[in-house]
C-alpha cells in the first residue's frame, strides 16, 4: 500500500491473473482492516476500468 494526498494506492495480486491496481481512501483502508498480505476479494464495475496507458502501469507492477 502506498500512501497518497487522497486515497492509498493498493496493490492485489490476483491468484493466476494480473494485479489491480485500486485507489481507496483512508477510511476504507481503516473499515476494511487493509494491510500487506491480507487475503481480499476483489469486484469490477466494467465502467471503472480504464484503457490504454494505465494498463501499461498495472504491467509494470508485475516486474
Amino acid at each position: 500500500m502506498t500512501p497518497g494526498p487522497d486515497a492509498v494506492l493498493v496493490e492485489v495480486r490476483l491468484r493466476g491473473g494480473p494485479t489491480l491496481l485500486a485507489a481507496v481512501t483512508d477510511d476504507a483502508v481503516h473499515d476494511l482492516a487493509l494491510a500487506p498480505g491480507r487475503e481480499v476479494w476483489a469486484v469490477l464495475k466494467s465502467v471503472a476500468v480504464e484503457h490504454g496507458q494505465s494498463a501499461n502501469v498495472l504491467g509494470a507492477l508485475d516486474e
